[in-house]
């Protein structure tokens, strides 16, 4: 009879790994969602979201659903710009981030943040968050001026 005990411990011990890495990839997330925060004063977030792709995209990543990583109007929540993709598989690691069509596979904690950080000290990124931080509804003007009171009558 085959003895399987061992392949199953280790594949226990690998499951307690993959979970480790999973919360390491989440601790590195909200950070950069508090610094974000930060960083413009409670104005803008970052979040993973799910993104349908355009045609272009699809092709290049090879689905037509996604994750990416997004700075978010804290306002105005359904106003967000892409980041970087990414991909978190099953293990966990390698995390790839897709930016500007380059994918940089990150195999643990250091370089996964390395390449973030990277990616956030490049100009279209601080754009996009730029963006996010100045967006104004177009009226927005309309709601903020307070209700004229020259020809309002008195409540009898």
């Amino acid at each position: 009879m085959a003895d399987f005990k061992e392949n199953i411990e280790r594949g226990l011990r690998a499951h307690q790994v993959t979970l480790r890495h999973r919360a390491e990839i989440s601790e590195v997330l909200n950070e950069l969602n508090e610094q974000m925060l930060a960083s413009t004063n409670g104005k803008v977030g970052a979040k993973v979201k799910d993104l349908r792709l355009s045609i272009v995209e699809s092709v290049e990543l090879g689905n037509e659903m996604s994750s990416a990583i997004v700075a978010v109007s804290t306002a105005y929540p359904d106003i967000f710009k892409r980041i970087a993709f990414i991909v978190i598989p099953p293990s966990a690691y390698p995390v790839t981030l897709v930016y500007n069509r380059d994918r940089i596979a990150c195999k643990d904690r250091p370089s996964f943040e390395a390449t973030l950080g990277s990616i956030l000290a490049q100009p279209p990124t601080g754009k996009a968050i730029l963006d996010i931080m100045e967006y104004v509804p177009q009226n927005v003007s309309r709601l903020a001026e307070p209700p004229s009171t020259t020809n309002a009558e008195e409540p009898s």
